[in-house]
Parts: structure tokens; C-alpha cells; sequence
């Protein structure tokens, strides 16, 4: 369920949302969350998680390398990413993504 929201939010561009959720800013985020990322290797999968979907909001669905005007260079994470979602999308919780959706609902198809 988790790795399907997380799809479907990147698919309907909803970033901003998804982010806040992933990061823990969210109102719909628990005060005592159990799926958080606790081992080193899945605290690395959520942080670089975190940056490929900063990524896609920044530069979109391009696996190239991205120089911006000031030299910066950025790239996206789709494997940490995909290693995140395989690993049960730690940093997220059900229950949030029930309430998220609760008020904002996917689009029917």
C-alpha cells in the first residue's frame, strides 16, 4: 500500500505533500510513527529517497546529470529510491497516508 501511494503521489506531481510526509513535517504525520527508518542502511534509503524526490520536483523524470546556473550539480536516486520502496518505505506510515487521503483523495480513473 505504501509503495503504491508513493508512485501515485510521484505520478500526480503531489512532491510537495509527499515530502513533508517523508520528512516528517506533515499534520498528517504521527506523534509516535512505528515504520521509521532505524538501521544506518535504511536511514541512508530514506534520506537519499528524500533527495531523488526533491529531484523530480526540481528537474523531472531525467536520469542525467543537472548543472545548475550557479555549478551545482545534482542527480537523481532512483535506485536508493527503489531500494527504499522494495524495503517498506520506512519513514512513512499507513495510517498517515489514510488520513492524507481521507482529504486528499487520487483521482478517479
Amino acid at each position: 500500500m505504501l509503495k503504491e501511494f508513493v508512485n501515485k503521489m510521484i505520478e500526480l506531481k503531489r512532491y510537495d505533500d509527499l515530502l513533508e510526509l517523508m520528512s516528517g513535517d506533515s499534520n498528517y504525520c504521527l506523534d509516535n510513527p512505528v515504520n521509521l527508518p532505524i538501521t544506518k542502511s535504511d536511514i541512508e534509503l530514506h534520506l537519499m529517497s528524500i533527495h531523488h524526490v526533491r529531484f523530480l520536483k526540481k528537474f523531472g523524470h531525467t536520469d542525467q546529470v543537472v548543472f545548475d546556473e550557479d555549478g551545482k550539480v545534482y542527480q537523481w536516486y532512483i535506485d536508493y529510491f527503489d531500494k527504499w520502496l522494495d524495503s517498506g518505505v520506512k519513514g512513512l506510515e499507513v495510517v498517515e497516508v489514510e488520513n492524507y487521503l481521507k482529504d486528499h483523495p487520487f483521482p478517479r480513473a
